[in-house]
């Protein structure tokens, strides 16, 4: 006879109606796959939500004050409110409140008032940086973006909170007013070519002939096609995947898009021939999380039941 040891710690249950509203807020309907695999949720929700909202204001900008702008602005002025909006969400405490959310889930039995919790939470920050590089003349619309994110373990014998990046090239293309996609330069033919693994068009559509109102920006994942694809489908104007902002955020911060092979972020992505855009959710370097280990055993005491079953 052999017995079968089972440990289970507390449980802190996330409210049903608020899991639902979690749920039901995204404009994407986002696979499960994504929840499962995104240790801080709650906090990449509220990126996506920043996202949104700055799309929202850079079509209004375009709208009342640069009607008919092209990819290379609409690109830097949407950064331009991204950056206010992530901001914002630090100072007023928002992604404070996310992230201690994401951190309880995975460690229930720290209480909400944790002495440990706060030096974790209190000073995390999230902006959005665009590099110029040594750009001086137009870069025809394509760049680089990072999302730079901590990632929770979910053993307190392991360092607790690791830092994640992943990488995507990016190419924008803007719709004509004859209703055309600009198509694909020779150098943006040449450049793509060898980085498609890592590659994405980002869509900008104007919905009247005066060019004054813009649609919500619309992704193609290039990973698994070819540049002749591309160029029929920026001619023909049919994209297999059109994919929604909050998507590709998810589909970053899951690793299920671009790289995280830091030397092909480095050398083909955050590259001085193009803009670079980072997307941080950091800590000052001087304000990092400490290790939990026997912190949180010492801080907050941790149920256990022992089940024994026979077999």
């Amino acid at each position: 006879m052999g017995f079968f040891l089972a440990y289970s710690g507390s449980r802190r249950l996330f409210p049903f109606n608020k899991m639902c509203y979690f749920l039901m807020s995204s404009f994407t309907v986002m696979s499960f796959t994504h929840l499962r695999n995104c240790s801080v949720r709650r906090t990449i929700t509220l990126v996506c939500e920043c996202w949104l909202e700055a799309e929202t204001l850079a079509f209004s900008h375009v709208r009342c004050q640069n009607p008919g702008a092209g990819e290379e602005f609409i690109t830097e002025l949407f950064w331009g409110y991204l950056n206010k909006m992530l901001t914002e969400a630090t100072k007023n405490s928002s992604l404070k409140h996310a992230f201690e959310e994401d951190f309880l889930e995975a460690f229930p039995a720290l209480r909400p008032v944790s002495f440990y919790l706060d030096r974790v939470t209190n000073n995390i920050f999230m902006d959005c940086q665009l590099h110029q590089k040594a750009v001086e003349k137009k870069w025809g619309g394509d760049f680089g973006l990072t999302l730079v994110r901590p990632s929770i373990a979910t053993s307190i014998y392991s360092n607790h909170i690791t830092m994640k990046r992943q990488g995507l090239l990016c190419q924008a293309k803007l719709k004509s007013k004859q209703g055309q996609w600009r198509q694909l330069t020779n150098r943006q033919t040449k450049t793509l070519s060898g980085n498609l693994p890592f590659t994405a068009l980002v869509l900008y559509e104007y919905t009247d002939q005066r060019r004054e109102t813009l649609n919500p920006f619309f992704w193609q994942d290039c990973s698994r096609s070819t540049v002749a694809q591309m160029t029929d489908w920026l001619r023909s104007g049919c994209f297999p995947e059109k994919r929604t902002s909050e998507d590709i955020i998810w589909a970053l911060a899951c690793g299920q898009l671009g790289t995280p092979d830091k030397e092909t972020i480095d050398k083909r992505i955050a590259v001085k021939q193009r803009p670079e855009v980072t997307i941080r959710i950091d800590w000052p370097d001087n304000h990092r999380p400490p290790p939990m280990g026997d912190l949180i055993h010492a801080a907050v005491p941790v149920r256990q039941q022992v089940y024994v079953r026979s077999f």
